[in-house]
């Protein structure tokens, strides 16, 4: 019989999902049937502006062996497909499989995948992933950019990941620790696991997010200034995610019972790392620079947990090296099968 595609509603895919997820030992959090619950809402929130979420099942002698998640939109050029977060911004992009399947069959599906769609995109892969393999390995497309990410290689000890870290940077950090004792500020750090976030803290999170998120964006046009702030707060993935699944993580630096700062991310099922898409922080208390306070708490959390890696995602932001991240990258491709 050999492989064959098809194609399958998002709502009778949770048990395949789900199995093939288990079987893909490095598989990121957003490889999820929960997360791709949430992401497929989010396209349906925005009347599917971004396009249509569609589900191709490739199965071999009538097993299921891989899921193909993509996102159909009107191009240019007629119909065209993206990888399934990319107008989200979601990163580590991957289809779903087990880690059992191999490039000659991976290689297969794709072709059958290819002929059905003829136009797609790939922006987020990872060069570890299968999928990145075969596309480099076994054709011919062009690779359409590199997107900078940054990890943080976390060592078995608070102590010692303090003192890797530079002169100035250490200075730095307890600067502003004697500056919240001085200032007699009431403070303390708390880690929220899963879908446990108080509802009124997470709210004061989407707050100070959407703010910070106006700011960094004040000479954009009028969409970016007002329309993205309210989607990033209420119709963005992550802002249902971070407090809506069973990998999430927040973790809250509060300043005199308020929220100063926050990082709110995902554990990779295996506890192997922890990457968050969002900080923020609140401007009234940047004197304490509570954002890198926020996240050197979390770094101690994650060693205790004995978690690997940090991912700092998207961007090169100097704090992210401040605090000892080093670059990686995800990459992009273009297939054009149409003829």
């Amino acid at each position: 019989m050999g492989i064959t595609i098809g194609e399958k509603s998002f709502l009778s895919l949770k048990s395949i999902w789900q199995r093939l997820y288990n079987a893909n030992a490095s598989a990121s959090p957003y490889a999820s049937y929960e997360y791709a619950r949430i992401l497929r809402r989010a396209y349906a929130l925005e009347f599917f502006w971004g396009g249509v979420p569609q589900f191709f099942v490739f199965y071999k002698d009538g097993c299921p062996i891989m899921i193909a998640p993509l996102v159909k939109r009107l191009g240019k050029k007629g119909f065209e497909y993206l990888g399934f977060g990319i107008r989200f911004g979601i990163v580590s992009e991957d289809f779903i499989y087990g880690d059992s399947l191999s490039e000659d069959d991976m290689e297969t599906c794709l072709h059958l995948l290819f002929k059905k769609t003829g136009h797609v995109y790939f922006k987020y892969l990872s060069d570890s992933s299968l999928l990145y393999k075969t596309l480099k390995n076994r054709f011919s497309f062009p690779e359409k950019g590199n997107q900078i990410n940054v990890m943080l290689k976390l060592p078995s000890t608070y102590d010692e990941y303090i003192a890797s870290l530079t002169k100035n940077m250490r200075q730095s950090i307890r600067t502003k620790s004697n500056r919240l004792i001085k200032d007699g500020c009431d403070y303390r750090f708390e880690i929220f696991e899963g879908a446990h976030v108080p509802q009124n803290v997470y709210q004061q999170f989407l707050r100070l997010y959407s703010i910070s998120y106006r700011r960094k964006n004040s000479g954009q046009n009028w969409w970016r200034k007002v329309l993205f702030p309210i989607r990033v707060k209420y119709m963005h993935p992550h802002a249902m995610a971070i407090n809506g699944i069973e990998s999430s993580l927040f973790a809250v630096f509060f300043i005199n019972g308020k929220v100063a700062a926050a990082v709110g991310g995902y554990l990779q099922k295996n506890n192997d790392f922890f990457l968050y898409p969002r900080i923020t922080y609140d401007n009234q208390f940047s004197r304490y620079s509570p954002g890198i306070t926020c996240l050197l708490e979390t770094i101690k959390y994650l060693i205790s947990k004995e978690v690997p890696l940090l991912d700092l995602s998207i961007g090169d932001e100097a704090y992210k090296f401040n605090l000892g991240g080093e670059v990686y990258y995800q990459y992009g491709f273009e297939v054009n099968n149409r003829h």
